[in-house]
Formats: structure tokens, sequence, C-alpha cells
């Protein structure tokens, strides 16, 4: 078995399925956008904020004969997100994700068996694959596209006042780019999902699908219980929040949240950007801003922090959440994420959108018993623990096999 994957991202989910096949030895290509050794001399002369960039797409443990790249374009959208210029144009986006696909299509050869590829960048390597009855695995880590213009429509219609940064999300108005998710999906002999929630909303496709597999992602390293700065009532409540700023995240939700808890209480940091940084600088004037930061960095901020919170719209999985659950952080959320397919959800708070108050109760309550927030925490640690990379990439390897 040889496995061509293709992803243009350096997600921990992409990392970690390149090196579950490395370890099987599996792995003939690893197609993406910028890959980098942190290792090179010259990498600590470069700037702070393209030092952070790197570090996530250092991609050196794969080696150079494994890894292949079409940079160019990336690097243009990564230095447009720097020099703080939200809007990515939409035709650059699009650009990155075709020259992917076209580029890892002519790997396509007898030797490999299966080809592994994400939403956007698998059409023409799908295409070349069924060619010569090669298997085509296709993850979709986010949505379904119909679920995502729904709840996209359903919030300008609530907030008006957002609807041009709504617009600026992975909107799909384009009924071009909708045939085209539906043919990747379509091509597809197995489809990947991280969560249930993910996988009931393939239910608004129009058409039969071939097999759908539920994998989660998995949680980092987790930090130590006993060395944690645990809150205990005598010190101001730290929140958190890292991610897109805008409002299919919710951040109006989270304006209105911390604008009604007393701030002598707590101290908030915000970490992220995007059309929406503005609006939450002006609303949250005595927050701590953080533009993009290393992953390494990310973990040690939230581990520093007590409550995690994500009034998300909606996501395929979250990886914040459960990045942040892994360093002790009580993670608030909502249903439409990993969190809202489990059973017993004693190791999180589920927060509704719809009703402020009773977010703002909630956190009034921990700041009250420290005690709770504590418990609640350690169970999403210990949940954390027992659902790690390695057993994703065991689970991974397994269905693909």
């Amino acid at each position: 078995m040889k496995v061509l994957l293709t992803n243009p991202t350096s997600n921990q989910n992409s990392k970690n399925l390149g090196l579950a096949l490395l370890q099987s030895r599996r792995l003939e290509k690893y197609v993406t956008t910028i890959h980098f050794n942190t290792k090179k001399f010259y990498f600590k002369i470069l700037p702070k904020f393209l030092k952070n960039e790197l570090r996530k797409r250092d991609f050196s443990l794969f080696g150079s004969k494994i890894i292949s790249s079409t940079t160019l374009k990336e690097i243009i959208r990564v230095f447009l997100i720097k020099l703080k210029i939200n809007k990515i144009p939409y035709d650059l986006n699009k650009q990155i994700f075709i020259d992917v696909d076209k580029f890892s299509a002519k790997y396509i050869n007898s030797n490999i068996t299966h080809v592994y590829s994400y939403q956007n960048c698998a059409l023409k390597t799908f295409l070349k694959a069924k060619q010569i009855k090669i298997k085509r695995i296709y993850e979709l880590p986010t949505v379904y596209w119909k679920e995502h213009n729904n709840i996209i429509k359903n919030e300008i219609k609530k907030n008006p006042q957002f609807k041009k940064a709504l617009l600026e999300t992975n909107f799909y108005p384009n009924i071009v780019k909708q045939k085209l998710l539906d043919k990747e999906l379509s091509m597809a002999e197995l489809i990947i999902v991280p969560s249930e929630y993910a996988k009931k909303t393939l239910k608004l496709y129009n058409g039969k699908l071939s097999k759908i597999k539920v994998i989660p992602y998995g949680f980092p390293k987790t930090c130590s219980i006993n060395k944690k700065n645990w809150f205990d009532g005598k010190r101001k409540l730290k929140i958190l929040y890292a991610g897109s700023l805008n409002q299919n995240k919710g951040i109006s939700y989270l304006v209105d949240v911390i604008n009604k808890l007393y701030f002598d209480k707590i101290e908030v940091e915000i970490i992220g950007n995007g059309p929406l940084k503005g609006y939450i600088e002006k609303n949250i004037p005595f927050a701590k801003f953080l533009d993009s930061i290393s992953n390494e960095q990310l973990l040690n901020t939230m581990k520093n922090n007590d409550i995690f919170i994500s009034p998300t719209l909606f996501e395929g999985f979250g990886l914040t959440l459960s990045e942040a659950m892994s360093q002790g952080a009580l993670v608030m959320t909502t249903k439409n994420t990993f969190l809202g397919d489990l059973k017993n959800k004693n190791i999180f708070i589920e927060i509704d959108i719809n009703n402020i108050n009773k977010i703002i109760n909630n956190i009034n309550k921990l700041i009250k018993k420290p005690s709770l927030l504590k418990k609640i925490a350690v169970r999403g640690i210990r949940y954390a623990k027992s659902n790690s990379w390695e057993k994703y990439r065991r689970n991974v390897i397994k269905e693909i096999y």
C-alpha cells in the first residue's frame, strides 16, 4: 500500500495523518503548499512573525523526497494576512487549492495504491486516480457546504450588520464551486469526517455517497494537573478566545458576554485575526490582543488561562477546543462541534448563543465556585489524555488500510 496525500495547509490533523502513513511506511508522497526546515541556520535571523508561521510549516520530519510543494501563491496569502489585509481575494484562495490539486495529480502513477485528498483540492487528482483504479479517500474536515450556507444565511438575517464580514468566510454562493465540491464527494470511495455533526450535515447531499466514517481528531499531550495554576477565586478569572475574528465564530456574542461580566473579576486574552478585529478591539478595549502565534506558544497560553470560550456557529471538529481542553482550560462552546457528539457532557460547558444571560450566569458561578471549574477541567484533561493524536493515527491507518 502506497499513499499520495494532498493537503494545502499545515493543520495538526493533516500532519498527524502524514505521520501515521510515514510510520507505517505507506506514505509515497505528501503534497502541500509551504514546507520549511526550521533547523536551517538562517531560521534564527528571520522576523518573529515569519518564524511563527514557518514553525507551523515545518515538515522536516518527512524528508525532502516525500514532501513536494507549490509555494508562491500561499506565500503571498500569508504575507497579506501578516500585513493585516483581512480580505484575501477569493480568486487567490481558490487558485491555491487548484494549484495543489493539479500538482498532486502529476504524482499519480502505478506505484500509488491510494490517494487521500481534502475538500477543495481533490477533483483533478481523483479524476486521474480513477483512470487507473486507484482507491480515492476524501476528508471533509468541516461541515457540508449546504449546512454552512444555511447557517450563514440565518446569521445574516439575525445580524445584518455583519453581512459583509460573513460573506468573507468560506461562503459558497457560486454554483460552479458547489458543483465542484459535490463532484469531489461523488468520486470518493471512502469519506472521512472528524465528528458525528459533520457526518449529519452530509444528509443534505442530493444523491448517494460512499461509506462515511467518523474519525475524531486527536488531542495534544496534556498538561500536568498538579502543576497547573488553578483558579482559586483570589485572583482574576482568565478568559481566552483563539481563532478567526469573524461572525461565523460568534464574535459579537463573545463581545456581549464579556461586556456583561464584572471587569474587575476577569482578564481577557484574544488571539487571532480577521475582518472583525477592529470591532472586538473597540468593544473589549481592556483585552490583551495577539496575532498568530506558534502552536507551542498557543498551548502554553491555553495552559495559563482558566476558561476557553468559543461561541462558534459551527465547526467540523474544533481543533482549538481540543487543544484548550488538553491544557486544562475549561471549554465553553456550542453544540455544533465535536463536543456536541458526546453523550456524557460533563467535560465542558455547552452554551447557547441565543441565551447570553445563561452564559454569563455560568461564568459567574465558576468565579464563585473555583472547585467546580477545576472539577470540569480535570475531567477534560483526562478525556484528552485518552484520545491522543497517537490514537487518531492508529484509527485512521486501520480504516484506510
